[in-house]
């Protein structure tokens, strides 16, 4: 039986948004923990949440986001990922979006890293933008 997160709920100081039994939830919520909210405004400018994700807590600090092209993937999915010739190191903690398609060489997709301290930053996040065309 899972918790039951719905209602309304304060994002940073000061952006309320609704949470409803539609919203997709990635992660376990909680209080500080760093989210990314994808919301719609409704027509009396209230928001509802569409998805959730919640981001590893590392990621407060030197955290960037980036758009690019899945240029390669190693064989089980882990490891160095290549990304409109960025490279970044996906773990079993970084989230995979395919809610628009799947992912995979060729496809378009939104990455949200952290330097993690090494050369290659970890992906927290990677959205597939739109399904290979």
């Amino acid at each position: 039986d899972s918790p039951d997160y719905t209602g309304l709920w304060t994002i940073g100081c000061c952006r309320q948004v609704s949470v409803t039994a539609q919203t997709v939830i990635t992660g376990t919520p909680q209080l500080g923990a760093m989210v990314e909210v994808e919301a719609v405004r409704e027509g009396d400018g209230t928001f509802t949440a569409l998805e959730i994700v919640v981001i590893n807590e590392q990621s407060g600090q030197n955290r960037y986001k980036f758009t690019g092209e899945v240029e390669s993937i190693p064989e089980g999915g882990l490891g160095i990922w290549v990304i409109g010739g960025q490279q970044v190191q996906v773990d079993e903690n970084t989230v995979i979006d395919e809610s628009h398609g799947s992912v995979g060489v060729g496809v378009e997709v939104r990455v949200i890293a952290v330097d993690s301290g090494g050369e290659v930053p970890l992906a927290l996040k990677i959205k597939v933008l739109h399904p290979e065309s």
